[in-house]
């Protein structure tokens, strides 16, 4: 059973190996639901991966994330978390793979 723990750096745990993901921005624990957000998000990636690619799935899935919500801070220009939400949203449902091939920060531990 995969384990995702989340904060400043995150932690994805799969069959005894350790995923470490530094994206992100401190903006997102500014904004409610974001938390909720990324189960759904996690739940959706993982609803059509094979049971044998759950690491693989999940790193592509908390990154993506991760990496609209830096996207996001950068288009609200730190204005404020009313409008990071706005641009959160936009983020996520624009994120392209080559968004996330050129800011992934990954380690295994």
């Amino acid at each position: 059973m995969p384990v995702v723990i989340t904060g400043e750096k995150d932690a994805i745990a799969v069959d005894g190996s350790v995923t470490l993901l530094e994206n992100g921005s401190a903006m997102m624990p500014l904004v409610t639901g974001t938390g909720c957000l990324l189960g759904a998000v996690l739940a959706a990636f993982i609803a059509v991966a094979d049971p044998s690619q759950y690491k693989d799935c999940l790193i592509e899935a908390l990154s993506s994330y991760n990496i609209a919500g830096e996207l996001a801070e950068e288009a609200s220009a730190n204005k404020g978390p009313g409008s990071y939400q706005i641009a959160f949203l936009d983020a996520l449902y624009n994120i392209k793979d080559e968004d996330v091939e050129e800011r992934i920060k990954v380690s295994h531990e």
